[in-house]
């Protein structure tokens, strides 16, 4: 069985690396004067506290779990880097092919489950951080949370940027959101994922902003290849949202109505078309993740997670039946936007996990409906259809909430699955709150021209 065991070593190397990393965001922090740095030192502290938790479930609650599976694959692959490092870059790199040349191992059994491209693609990008590890699993643990760090910063930064009057909201939403944290924090698809998609957000807000075309492209490609090797279909819900986004903001910087008007359905055309050749390439690069087995997909994490919960005893749901067309999906849109972002509800708690995943998804629903209460539902869909941020942010939000709400059926996957969206909606909601109560927010609203340099509140924050 695939399960490691806490060693002493482990601990005290992992405790160093932690020291280390808290040490390099505290020189990071004490030499940038910016506001927002200061949420550097504990959102690192945070996300150390977040891998130790993630250590302790999946050996003593979980006893088992994929991130056992990832790990062993790295420690293959790193111990075949050993062995033959004139080969390393065939390990990280090549073709499955090449694993079938090397001798025998104890472990060899792992490459079996390197046929899945997406197993073997986590594994070389844990590698890395196994060697710094000494193949020891906390440790590597530790690492991969400090990193994948980088991406999460990324998507506060740039919010921060475009709302700097909204710091504590931004830092609570993106930054320390419990489970968001825990599962960001081990060796899971969703820690990279979610680092790809900071890092896309962030260099697209940088070629808007500061026209950094050739360092923001080349770290765009670099997150969409991460993502495209691990879950694709991120990339069909995020890419229309980031392009929407880029297309409004594009738009209202030309100050000409007539150049605008000329100019928006041109720039509309040419996005349109290249999102269709992007997603053609993403999908035919997708393999099980293509559009054309989207279907057999779902059918599949329904079987699965209604058989555990009926013969497991584990959290599982159901939306009802459903039809597996367009037209379905959209009937169950409601129940599922529901049942990603709000439950489990307190009297469908069956465990521990479950207790906190209720707590947090409780107080989201409290959050959301006062902002309704308070700002009022027209002016609130007012808000999130003509702000170009909220909009591409409840894009995403919503449209991703809705799919892995449809596909889950478990509550502990869907914690895990939901991810992505939770910085976007909780973003989007804070935006919605501030620009619908305050009304000297709502003044620089109905003066701007929606562009970064204007339309932002820029209300300055309190000195230090």
């Amino acid at each position: 069985m695939l399960l490691e065991k806490l060693h002493i070593l482990d601990v005290l190397l992992s405790l160093i690396y932690a020291s280390i990393g808290i040490f390099i965001a505290y020189y990071i922090r004490k030499n940038n004067n910016e506001y927002y740095m200061r949420y550097m030192v504990p959102f690192m502290v945070f996300k150390i506290v977040c891998a130790y938790v993630f250590v302790l479930i999946h050996m003593y609650v979980y006893r088992g779990g994929d991130t056992f599976l990832y790990f062993a694959g790295s420690k293959f692959i790193a111990n075949a880097i050993i062995d033959h490092p004139e080969e390393t870059l065939n390990y990280l790199f090549g073709p499955l092919e090449s694993f079938k040349k090397m001798i025998y191992s104890p472990q060899y059994f792992i490459v079996g489950s390197f046929r899945d491209s997406a197993t073997l693609f986590q594994a070389r990008l844990t590698t890395p951080f196994t060697l710094l590890s000494f193949n020891y699993f906390t440790s590597t643990t530790i690492l991969i949370s400090m990193f994948s760090a980088a991406g999460i910063w990324l998507i506060f930064k740039t919010m921060y940027k475009l709302y700097p009057i909204l710091h504590k909201q931004l830092a609570i939403g993106v930054l320390f959101f419990p489970t968001a944290g825990i599962w960001t924090s081990g060796i899971l698809k969703d820690t990279f994922t979610l680092f790809a998609l900071g890092l896309i957000f962030y260099s697209v807000y940088r070629i808007l902003t500061k026209g950094k075309y050739v360092w923001g492209l080349s770290m765009i490609i670099l997150g969409t290849y991460t993502i495209l090797g691990l879950k694709p279909y991120l990339l069909y819900l995020f890419l229309p949202a980031i392009l929407i986004w880029y297309h409004s903001n594009t738009v209202n910087k030309i100050q000409s109505k007539t150049l605008r008007y000329v100019t928006t359905p041109i720039l509309l055309t040419i996005i349109i078309g290249a999102s269709f050749l992007v997603f053609q390439t993403i999908s035919s690069q997708a393999g099980k993740y293509s559009l054309e087995n989207v279907e057999s997909i779902a059918v599949g994490f329904h079987e699965w997670h209604t058989y555990l919960a009926e013969t497991r005893d584990q959290s599982g749901y159901t939306l009802g039946e459903v039809e597996f067309s367009l037209s379905g999906v959209i009937s169950k849109a409601p129940q599922s936007i529901f049942v990603t972002f709000f439950r489990p509800l307190p009297f469908e708690v069956r465990n521990a996990a479950m207790a906190l995943e209720s707590f947090e998804s409780s107080i989201l629903l409290i959050i959301t409906l006062y902002v309704i209460f308070k700002v009022g539902l027209f002016k609130t869909l007012k808000i999130a259809v003509q702000d170009i941020n909220v909009r591409a942010f409840l894009i995403f939000a919503l449209t991703f909430g809705i799919v892995v709400g449809f596909t889950s059926y478990n509550f502990g996957a869907l914690s895990r699955y939901k991810v992505p969206c939770i910085p976007y909606y909780c973003a989007a909601l804070s935006i919605i709150y501030y620009i619908g109560t305050k009304e000297k927010a709502m003044r620089a609203y109905s003066l701007s021209k929606k562009t970064f340099s204007t339309y932002s509140p820029k209300m300055k924050v309190e000195k230090q």
